[in-house]
């Protein structure tokens, strides 16, 4: 019986082991022996980089709880109520600090997919389109008003150039409707550039 307690309090410690040991925040032994010029403005460790989005973490030079209680399980000692519990705390801290990523990453995940979003609309927006203009027209015929009606139909072609065609009517002014006749009609041709 007690050869199976310990054997599972041993398991217990060996997948929290890996998940500590696995957590972002831990140096390498090569990290650990580089020193670091702090008065180098240019050179600033790992955890103080806050513009890219690691966030700040403080290494502190005593081992952790997890570490001294695998060197006590690697002896053969058994562990105290008081260190299963900071282990246990470092586990729970550990935990929250994954959470805490995960959150800040499906936010930074959203943002991306609503900038993605805004790119493809602001590249349709530039791109390719028609359009289509009815005209009310106004003229003067020996200095009495006419009045006509008119269409353009154009495109603007990638995000610069731009064509239309267009025809207006004289319908006629203030003394009568004109009969329909060939007479009346202007079209007109434009070739223009967007800036």
């Amino acid at each position: 019986m007690m050869c199976r307690k310990s054997l599972i309090f041993f398991l217990v410690l060996l997948l929290a082991s890996f998940s500590l040991w696995a957590f972002p925040g831990r140096l390498t032994g090569s990290q650990a022996e580089a020193p670091i010029d702090t008065l180098d403005p240019e050179v600033l460790p790992e955890g103080q980089r806050t513009g890219s989005g690691i966030q700040e973490t403080i290494i502190s030079p005593e081992p952790s709880a997890y570490s001294l209680a695998q060197e006590k399980a690697e002896q053969g000692k058994r562990l105290t109520a008081s260190e299963v519990e900071a282990v246990l705390a470092e586990l729970e801290a550990a935990q929250r600090d994954y959470a805490a990523l995960r959150d800040s990453s499906e936010a930074k995940d959203e943002a991306l997919a609503d900038l993605a979003q805004e790119n493809a609309r602001l590249r349709d927006e530039a791109g390719s389109k028609a359009y289509l203009m009815l005209d009310g027209i106004v003229g003067f015929n020996e200095s009495v008003p006419e009045f006509g009606a008119g269409i353009t139909v154009g495109a603007r072609i990638g995000s610069d150039l731009m064509l239309e065609a267009g025809a207006d009517y004289m319908i006629g002014g203030v003394d009568g409707v004109r009969e329909f006749s060939l007479d009346n009609f202007q079209f007109r041709l434009g070739l223009g550039w967007m800036f």
